[in-house]
This record gives structure tokens, sequence and C-alpha cells, in this order.
């Protein structure tokens, strides 16, 4: 049977196909590029209220940052990639981890973030890849992922991969189970994989890399594998929420209920701060 691809299929495949970056934000099959918004249409499915205090600018490639660029001169090419928090989903602008951490390095080119919602590792390591592509080698890598169950798949229903399958496998577009645990150390074992990778590329290019995990069964899987040197460690966020007396819905929640507040934002920055600066 011949297989026909419409043009909006083909637009979203070609992304995965041809190794180019992935804009944040779909609307209606699109992606969205050069534009401001004050509300994303996954909140809006969501029902969250746009109260106008979140302002999503989009650079000309989809993504909430400056406008990237080709020659730093002699400035600091410092580059953050992620997902829906690494965006800021929900977030006024100046609150995430990646702007807080930005802010503390000096001489630094621009702001450069890539964060797609519902990304997963896969994902991250394609728009990574796409990026140095693209615009070379940055001198600082940033990296915060999501939970490991987060996996693109080819969808029967829409004919294009979608970004997420959170904690199941994709059966005609639905969450269909939970992952054994044999299933999960098979893709930790696959992720550790290309992070070494990534790992030994980055010191042969003496690229600053630092990563971490969101979710704390990686925080305690990953110390354990030998071969990865660059992983964060967040420990004791509890002490610090408690010691700057943070406790408020608005601190550990966004607008949406279900992403990070900027209380656990800060924390993530001065985890990798704290890392660079030790190094």
């Amino acid at each position: 049977m011949k297989h026909y691809i419409t043009d909006v299929e083909a637009h979203n495949n070609a992304k995965y196909f041809q190794d180019k970056m992935i804009p944040a934000i779909k609307d209606h099959g699109r992606y969205v590029v050069n534009k401001t918004l004050s509300i994303t249409p996954q909140e809006k499915r969501q029902g969250v209220i746009d109260d106008n205090k979140v302002i999503y600018t989009l650079n000309s490639y989809g993504h909430r940052c400056d406008e990237f660029i080709k020659d730093h001169g002699d400035k600091t090419h410092v580059v953050f990639f992620g997902c829906s928090e690494t965006f800021g989903h929900s977030c006024e602008v100046g609150t995430t981890w990646a702007e807080y951490l930005y802010e503390q390095i000096p001489n630094t080119s621009g702001f450069f973030r890539i964060g797609n919602p519902s990304a997963g590792h896969r994902t991250i390591l394609h728009q990574v890849n796409a990026y140095i592509n693209e615009f070379g080698y940055p001198d600082e890598i940033y990296m915060l992922f999501p939970i490991i169950e987060r996996l693109p798949k080819y969808s029967k229903n829409t004919n294009f991969y979608e970004l997420m399958v959170d904690q199941a496998h994709w059966e005609e577009g639905k969450r269909a189970r939970i992952w054994t645990q044999e299933e999960y150390l098979d893709e930790i074992l696959n992720f550790k994989q290309h992070m070494v990778f990534l790992e030994k590329l980055c010191a042969e290019k003496k690229i600053k890399l630092y990563w971490s995990f969101i979710n704390q069964a990686e925080q305690v899987y990953m110390p354990r594998f030998t071969g990865l040197k660059n992983f964060v460690k967040f420990e004791n966020v509890a002490e610090f929420l408690f010691k700057n007396g943070y406790n408020s819905n608005e601190e550990l929640h966004r607008r949406d209920g279900k992403h990070a507040g900027f209380a656990f934002h800060k924390f993530w920055a001065q985890c990798f701060l704290e890392r660079r600066n030790n190094d």
C-alpha cells in the first residue's frame, strides 16, 4: 500500500530526519516561530487562565531566547538544553534555572536556550547535535533532563514523531502501560552510552559540559555508572527551600499547577553553578 504524507506531516518529520533543530511550540500541527504569546496551546488545552504575566517571545527558530548567532567573538558561548522546565512553560521571564544560571556566568555572547516542552533525553540529545551542526561548538553546555521514560515514538494516528511518551508504550496514540523494570534499565543504559560519547566529545573540544535529571530515580541511578564525569547531583533540596523560606504555592508551583516553581529553579541553578565553580 502506498503511503502518502501531507505537507504538515512532512514539515514535522523533517526536523528529525534532517537533523534540524525542532522548534519549541506547535499549534494546529505547525511549529510557531517569530512570535510572542501570552499562553501556549498546551496551556489552553489544560484550561490555564491567561493572566498576562507570562510572555513567550520565540525567535526565528521557535525558541524562547536571543536569536542564535555563529560569531561569538571573544565572548563565552553558552547553551542550555532541556524540556519544558528549561523552556520555562508557565514561567515568567527571568524565573527559570537557565536564566538564573546565565546571570552568574560572565562575559557571555547571549542567552541561548533550547527547551522543548514534552521532550525526553533522545530529543534533547538530537537538539544538541542539530545546534552544533548549524552554529558550531559552544564553550559551555548545560542540560536538564526529565524522566527517562519520555521517548519520541512514531504515531500511526498523526503520522509523525510525537515528542513524548510518558511512562508508557505508544499504542495507537494512547498511553498503554507502565514500563517494566527491565525496560527502564535498558533505556538507562542506552542513555548512558550516548552520554559517555557526548562527554568524551566535549572533553576533546574543551567544552564545559554539565548535566542532570529532575527526577529522583535518575538522581539515584546516574552516580552508580562509571565513565560519567559531568553529572550534577541535586542534593538537599528540602534544606535549600527551608533555609530560604520557600513554602508558598507561588514559590513552589507555576500557574499551570504542573511545573516547578521558581524556588526549585533557583535550586537547580545553584547546583549547576557550584559544580561549575568547583571545576
